[in-house]
């Protein structure tokens, strides 16, 4: 806002033009002069700035002497000028001149004055006056943005008010900031405002640290008086509350594998061995501790071919597997192991319930000589597996398959970093060794219990800083650790931060 003073000399010009001492007008020979103004008042009305308004004024000589004109003066408007080429001098009885007065505001205001006209033989003779500039003018509420302390992570919007007090519409040319940081910010701004009228700029903060920030608002607009305002802008962030989780890398990583068998009679031989080869499979899982579940189903039903398996249980995960006749069966693994994994199957009460757990990691085993045909793009059906979990990279299938016909398992694998093996590879050991290395799921995800302030996470194993090897997930509110440095069995994981609490 503009101080009293402006405002008082825009609402009245108080100056004077400093007119002549009156003359003495006592002895005037054997007559008496006398002068007469027409108009008797001067009104210009309202006169845009940077244009001019025109009075013409008669000055009549009404005595029966002559008149000496010395001198047509304004008193209280210095914006109004009297043009006195061929006015000043000696008026004969009767006579009249003229003179062209000028209103040229400079600003917006309201003016009240007086022009005097002095003469040495007759009482000086006077005219009120009135004028009015018209212009807009700015005028900013409030003059400072103080944002206070804002919680680091929270963001708080003040709004500068621009009121247009003028009679004219204000154009705002720009609004600009400029800051000692990129937490200050300005919202949209306005291109005109009316006269009388105000509108709004949103001044943004966004607190991401602890230290003090400040800047300027700089308004431009078509104020004659002021072209150019600005506002002080200051904030400053405050660190919030200090979280701490703490973890443990569980002894017994878990993790669901679901085999899904081609059972055509073009793998008649190969299959009557699913048994022993549930049990060498077993043994590896049992070697690394992961606490697992080990299903299968066939390539064209969903439904469990026979128990649950896991370290308590040793059941036979393959008990109702029955050749079919390739001419009766389309082998279709990919939406088959989609479809076992998913309702209503898992449902409680349905075929695997009990089978899928949250916590778990999931690996599906694709073991056919046949290509899949399953109607959906490879794509696609990664994505659904995928959905099962908050981290996709706990998801991983591989592929056992004929090299010349399984491509489309071949891809699942490939996308989600699973094994392709030969299915006619002698090396079976070597084989399931392999699957049961990549069904180790030491949790590489923890997720915290705060929402933290992003730069402020901090991450300890075992009482030791870990520097690298790890980065903050927003989507997932968690730490993420890479393959090479995921904390071991029994490790114990420290995640320090600064919360962000509810902002205003």
């Amino acid at each position: 806002m503009r101080s009293t003073l402006v405002v008082l000399t825009l609402t009245l010009v108080a100056a004077s033009a400093g007119c002549l001492p009156a003359k003495d007008d006592s002895a005037n020979g054997d007559g008496q002069a006398l002068i007469e103004l027409q108009p008797s008042s001067l009104h210009f009305g309202a006169v845009p700035v940077g244009q001019s308004g025109t009075v013409e004024l008669t000055i009549l000589s009404t005595g029966d002497a002559a008149v000496q004109i010395d001198e047509v003066c304004i008193e209280g408007a210095t914006s109004v000028a009297v043009d006195l080429e061929g006015v000043l001098g000696q008026l004969p009885p009767g006579a009249s001149t003229t003179a062209a007065v000028t209103y040229t505001p400079a600003n917006y205001e309201l003016v009240t004055g007086e022009l005097v006209v002095v003469s040495g033989t007759a009482p000086d003779a006077t005219a009120p006056l009135t004028a009015t500039g018209d212009a807009p003018m700015l005028e900013l509420e409030p003059e400072t943005l103080d944002f206070g302390e804002v919680q680091t992570g929270c963001h708080l919007e003040l709004e500068l008010t621009l009121r247009n007090v003028g009679s004219a519409p204000l154009q705002i040319q720009d609004v600009s900031l400029e800051a000692d940081s990129d937490e200050l910010s300005l919202g949209d701004t306005p291109d005109t405002v009316e006269a009388g009228d105000a509108q709004t700029v949103t001044v943004i903060y966004e607190a991401q640290d602890e230290y003090a920030d400040e800047g300027l608002v700089f308004v431009t607009s078509d104020d004659p008086l002021t072209p150019v305002v600005t506002v002080p802008l200051a904030g400053t962030g405050s660190l919030g509350t200090e979280v701490e989780d703490e973890y443990e890398q569980e002894l017994g990583n878990s993790t669901d594998i679901l085999w899904v068998v081609d059972n055509s009679t073009s793998l008649d031989l190969e299959m009557e061995s699913l048994q022993g080869v549930q049990a060498l499979f077993q043994d590896y899982l049992n070697m690394q501790g992961i606490d697992y579940h080990l299903a299968a189903v066939t390539t064209d039903d969903a439904s469990l071919l026979g128990d649950i398996v896991s370290p308590g249980n040793n059941g036979d995960a393959f008990s109702g597997f029955q050749v079919v006749d390739e001419a009766q069966t389309t082998e279709q693994g990919l939406l088959v192991g989609w479809q076992a994994l998913s309702s209503p199957l898992t449902d409680p009460g349905g075929a695997n319930d009990g089978f899928l757990r949250d916590a778990a990691g999931l690996r599906v085993i694709y073991l056919s000589d046949e290509e899949d045909q399953s109607p959906s793009t490879v794509t696609d059906y990664v994505t659904n597996y995928q959905s099962l979990k908050v981290n996709t990279d706990h998801v991983v299938l591989s592929a056992i398959v004929d090299p010349q016909a399984g491509q489309r398992y071949d891809q699942a694998a490939s996308m989600t970093g699973g094994l392709s093996e030969d299915i006619w590879d002698p090396n079976t050991l070597n084989t399931l060794a392999n699957l049961a290395n990549l069904a180790n799921h030491l949790s590489d995800t923890f997720e915290l219990s705060q929402v933290p302030l992003e730069h402020t996470v901090f991450v300890e194993i075992n009482g030791l800083e870990a520097l690298s090897g790890w980065a903050f997930d927003a989507n997932l509110n968690a730490v993420v650790f890479e393959p090479l440095s995921i904390p071991q069995t029994g490790d114990t994981i420290v995640i320090r931060y600064t919360r962000v609490t509810d902002c205003p």
